[in-house]
């Protein structure tokens, strides 16, 4: 049984034995339509990903999990994996890309281009169904992509029937899926950024540019280097206060250096899911997990607050950047209700102490289904609280 991630498109290749004597296979095996299936709970069904073949643009190597652009049609599609069937990826290479949710036909001949690894593919043909390019990956095996709606079980199986004829022998893959610590579910790669020169700590990571994605507490951090072994920590808070800084939960064996890559994985309506965090000083059953499809990169979610009614002595941290409590700082408090322009709030925050502030929010601060409340101040990470009201 092979253990994966959770709801995040995986690709890898497997070997193919012959009937006639159980060796390894000696040319690429002979796939139709079917052989190759997913088995969840429902009916057995043919894979969803998508390929299509390509030639090498550049040295960049499609990332798991970013977005691939058309140059001509402009369309779209999420990187699942990719081959090389001949050359190599710092030359004149060609192989095979796996995608999934394409946003429509791409032109033949087009140029793709990566959102976060900045890799350029001429495209041979539009990407069709699987099997056909399962078996080029060369002798003896075949490739296997699935995609993020595949891996969104707990487990699963992927049947490998051989029902044309007696070449290979027949089998069951089987597979078990991993949560995220945090229950956010990790999905995609959403950027890819080197790592400052200066700065750094075992639990701080800055970055050297601007992320392609904006990171959210929760998601998943890992940190490469050619020769050195990858690091990685879930982000805690991210905070763009003086550069681009990640502070983690738990420290990494080592602080980076400029030869580090830093990539960020996760998907923000994912971790909306997660409880709100220690940095918002509300009762334990106000900490409550709150499921929500929220789109935007929001810190904390704070629940159990009616709606139109005033709240005494609403408490909250702020940090710097490198998440340490900030005291005496003068907190400027807005809102925003329903999704409307944020507004200040009626009210002054005050310090409690420890880097701990309050303020009192009046009614019309709280006359909203969804408030969101946003407290900044000079030299501290921005906070941003949503309150889901109820009736």
């Amino acid at each position: 049984m092979q253990e994966i991630p959770f709801g995040q498109g995986f690709y890898d290749e497997y070997p193919v034995l012959q009937q006639a004597d159980t060796k390894l296979l000696q040319q690429p095996p002979t796939l139709a339509v079917g052989d190759i299936q997913y088995k969840a709970a429902g009916p057995t069904a043919n894979l969803g990903a998508v390929a299509a073949a390509f030639t090498v643009g550049n040295v960049a190597k499609p990332i798991l999990g970013e977005t691939v652009t058309g140059g001509t049609s402009t369309k779209t599609a999420k990187v699942i994996g990719s081959f090389l069937t001949s050359g190599a990826w710092s030359g004149a290479g060609a192989g095979t890309l796996f995608v999934e949710s394409a946003s429509g036909a791409f032109t033949p001949g087009e140029t793709l281009t990566g959102s976060v690894s900045g890799c350029t593919l001429t495209l041979t043909a539009d990407f069709v169904a699987q099997p056909t390019a399962l078996s080029q990956v060369g002798s003896g095996g075949h490739a296997l992509a699935l995609t993020s709606t595949e891996t969104s079980a707990d487990r699963f199986k992927v049947p490998r029937i051989d029902a044309a004829g007696a070449q290979w022998c027949s089998d069951w893959l089987d597979y078990i899926t991993t949560d995220h610590p945090s229950a956010g579910k990790p999905n995609g790669c959403i950027a890819a950024v080197a790592a400052h020169a200066s700065s750094q700590t075992a639990s701080l990571i800055r970055l050297n540019a601007a992320p392609q994605g904006t990171p959210v507490e929760g998601m998943f951090v890992l940190c490469t280097t050619p020769g050195s072994a990858a690091m990685q920590g879930y982000i805690k808070s991210y905070s763009t206060v003086g550069g681009w800084y990640i502070t983690l939960y738990d420290g990494m064996p080592a602080a980076l250096t400029s030869a580090w890559t830093v990539y960020v994985y996760g998907d923000a309506r994912n971790i909306a899911r997660i409880a709100a965090t220690e940095n918002v000083a509300l009762s334990a059953q106000q900490k409550l997990d709150v499921n929500t499809e929220a789109d935007t990169a929001l810190a904390d979610y704070a629940p159990g607050f009616k709606k139109n009614t005033a709240v005494t002595a609403f408490t909250f941290k702020m940090v710097d950047p490198a998440g340490n409590p900030v005291t005496g700082a003068t907190v400027t408090a807005t809102r925003s209700l329903d999704g409307a322009a944020y507004a200040a709030c009626a009210n002054a925050a005050s310090e409690i102490g420890g880097g701990s502030y309050k303020i009192t929010l009046a009614a019309a601060d709280m006359n909203g289904d969804i408030v969101a409340l946003r407290f900044t101040a000079t030299g501290c990470q921005q906070r941003d609280v949503t309150i889901l009201t109820e009736t």
